[in-house]
């Protein structure tokens, strides 16, 4: 289990909730905050941390991949200057495309995140300290697990950046982003390909139930579906858990992961419900804010 999954598990080690209870909006009740918000926080943190270890090895394939092709892409002019030979010849490199910053293509505060409260910023050190590698979806378990092919995952990222933490004021839902940029847009034409492999959603349900069961916590994976995504989107994910306490209490929390792979650019939104599932008009307004960002690279 890794450092910022032990801090959160430790908030909820000595705090009980109330059970799921029936079916409907429950309200956000203070007293259930605590714990609570720990197992969705916990999630939403594995949501975006899931496979971002144990993929060296593929990164730097996909480094040496990207060497090869910047030299491709070197082009060949000929040049007359009239000189004695008649002819010469000479090679320049292509232009270099604009750079890209992943931290533009996050979700931030706004219209669209209201109802919404950010978090404060975590330290950077110290002993809660929740400093991490940034995020990675196409890295380790899941790439493996869904078949994804090295060509696919393609070059490393030239950046990255993870979005402010929001929590929902009354539902206490959890509502993060994160995004990367590439040096071309064959990488990220190559994730659209993985995400939409038959495997590849369930892979990830599964990794994030492997990493979320421990002994505080018990974890059981309800669903995993591919679901047409909101407007401007390229894809959408759904994953359903049960999580139970150490106390035996248990709720049920919805994931919502949308994709919005375009060009150079990859912004993910990561959305974690307790108890019901996720409203699609919030889905596809929070889509917009991310959307209208990436379509300006």
């Amino acid at each position: 289990m890794t450092r910022r999954t032990l801090l959160v598990v430790r908030a909820m080690k000595s705090t009980e909730i109330p059970r799921a209870g029936a079916p409907g909006r429950r309200p956000w009740i203070p007293g259930m905050s605590m714990a609570l918000r720990a197992g969705v926080g916990l999630l939403a943190l594995l949501v975006v941390a899931t496979a971002c270890t144990g993929g060296s090895s593929t990164r730097t394939r996909g480094a040496d991949r990207r060497s090869d092709s910047t030299e491709a892409d070197v082009g060949v002019e000929d040049v007359n200057r009239g000189g004695t030979n008649g002819a010469g010849g000479r090679r320049t490199p292509s232009p270099a495309p604009s750079p890209l910053t992943a931290a533009d293509f996050v979700l931030t505060a706004g219209p669209e995140t209201a109802g919404f409260s950010q978090d404060p910023p975590q330290p950077a050190s110290g002993p809660n300290s929740v400093a991490s590698a940034p995020s990675s979806m196409f890295d380790g378990a899941v790439a493996t697990c869904a078949e994804a092919t090295d060509a696919q995952i393609g070059a490393s990222s030239t950046g990255d950046a993870d979005g402010p933490v929001f929590t929902h004021d009354t539902s206490g839902a959890d509502l993060r982003s994160f995004a990367s940029v590439y040096a071309d847009t064959a990488t990220v034409a190559g994730h659209r390909e993985i995400v939409r492999l038959d495997r590849f959603a369930g892979c990830y349900g599964r990794a994030l139930v492997d990493e979320l069961d421990s002994d505080e916590l018990g974890a059981t994976l309800i669903g995993t579906e591919t679901v047409p995504p909101p407007p401007g989107a390229t894809d959408r994910i759904t994953v359903t858990i049960d999580i139970v306490t150490a106390q035996q209490q248990s709720f049920r929390t919805y994931v919502d992961l949308i994709m919005i792979f375009t060009g150079r650019a990859e912004g993910t939104i990561s959305l974690v419900t307790p108890f019901q599932p996720a409203d699609p008009a919030l889905l596809a307004t929070l889509t917009g804010q991310v959307e209208r960002k990436i379509a300006a690279q």
